[in-house]
C-alpha cells in the first residue's frame, strides 16, 4: 500500500510541471495579441475622401525646363551639378578648359596697352606741332579697335562659366566632363521648380463656366496629396477627336510632393460652388 503513495518529491515536479505549463499559455496569448495590437498603433491614418465636383485628368509640368548648350568651342573641365541635383539661380552648372580664351584676352589687353600709348605720342606730337590731326583720330580709333577686342576676348572668356539662369534641378546631362563640345552642343537638361502649372485636359463642354480664376483642387494619384490652385489660360483649340481643351492652371503653394511630371485630377469648383479642403 506504501508503494501506491506519491512521494514528496513526484508531488513537487508534478507542481513545477504545471507552472510551466500555465506560462508556456500565457507567452501564447501575448503573441498572439500584440501583433493586433501594434497594427491598430501604426495603422495610417485615413484618406480624407476626394472633394465633391467635377473632375478631369491633369498633369503638373514646369514653366522653366530648357537644354543648355555650349557657346564657344573647347573641353568641358567640370559639371558640378549631377543628375537629379538642387541648384540656385546664379550656381555654376559647366566649367570648361578656357586656357586659350584667357590668353587671347591677355593679347588683347597688351594690344590696348600698347594702343594707348601710341595715341599719348601722337597727342605730344601733336602739341609740338609734329604730327596732323590725321594721325591723332588714327591713333583714337586704334585705341577704340583694340578695346572693342578685348571687350570681346572677355566675353568668350565669360563664356568658359555656365550658371544657372533660375532655381531647379538637372533633369540629366547630354554631356560628359573632359569631352570636348562645339558651340551649340547640348550640355545638360534643367528644369524650374519654382514655377510650376498644371495642364488640365477638360471636356469642350466645360467651356460655358471654365474661365481664368475659377479654382480647382489638385488631387494625386494615390489620393493622399492636394494642393489648391486656380485657372490662368483656356486653350486656344478644341481637338475634334476627344472633343477636349486643354486648359492651365497654377498651384498656390506645390509642396515637396508636386514635381514636374506628376499626374492626377483636378476637382473644380464650378461658379456657386464652394471648393472642399485639401487638407
Amino acid at each position: 500500500m506504501t508503494g501506491r503513495l506519491r512521494s514528496p518529491h513526484a508531488f513537487r515536479v508534478a507542481a513545477v510541471a504545471a507552472s510551466f505549463l500555465l506560462l508556456a499559455v500565457a507567452v501564447a496569448v501575448a503573441v498572439a495579441v500584440a501583433p493586433s495590437a501594434h497594427a491598430q498603433s501604426e495603422a495610417p491614418e485615413a484618406v480624407s475622401p476626394p472633394p465633391d465636383g467635377p473632375s478631369a485628368p491633369a498633369l503638373v509640368a514646369a514653366r522653366d525646363r530648357t537644354v543648355l548648350a555650349a557657346e564657344l568651342t573647347a573641353t568641358i573641365a567640370d559639371l558640378p551639378a549631377r543628375p537629379g541635383a538642387l541648384f540656385e539661380t546664379g550656381d555654376v552648372l559647366t566649367r570648361f578648359n578656357c586656357r586659350i580664351y584667357e590668353a587671347q584676352r591677355a593679347v588683347a589687353r597688351a594690344d590696348v596697352e600698347a594702343a594707348e600709348a601710341e595715341r599719348a605720342v601722337k597727342r605730344r606730337l601733336f602739341e609740338l606741332q609734329s604730327a596732323g590731326a590725321l594721325e591723332v583720330e588714327v591713333a583714337d580709333a586704334a585705341v577704340r579697335r583694340a578695346e572693342a577686342q578685348l571687350h570681346l576676348s572677355q566675353v568668350q572668356v565669360d563664356r568658359c562659366t555656365l550658371r544657372a539662369p533660375y532655381k531647379g534641378r538637372v533633369v540629366e546631362w547630354r554631356a560628359r566632363p573632359h569631352a570636348a563640345v562645339e558651340i551649340g552642343d547640348p550640355l545638360l537638361e534643367i528644369v524650374g521648380v519654382e514655377r510650376l502649372e498644371v495642364e488640365i485636359i477638360a471636356p469642350a463642354a466645360w467651356l460655358g463656366w471654365l474661365r481664368p480664376g475659377v479654382g480647382f483642387t489638385l488631387v494625386g494619384a494615390d489620393g493622399a496629396h492636394r494642393a489648391r490652385g486656380a485657372l490662368e489660360s483656356l486653350g486656344a483649340v478644341v481637338d475634334p477627336a476627344s472633343q477636349t481643351v486643354v486648359v492651365r492652371g497654377a498651384l498656390n503653394e506645390a509642396g515637396p510632393g508636386w514635381l514636374p511630371g506628376v499626374s492626377g485630377r483636378a476637382v473644380f469648383s464650378p461658379p456657386g460652388m464652394s471648393p472642399e479642403d485639401p487638407s
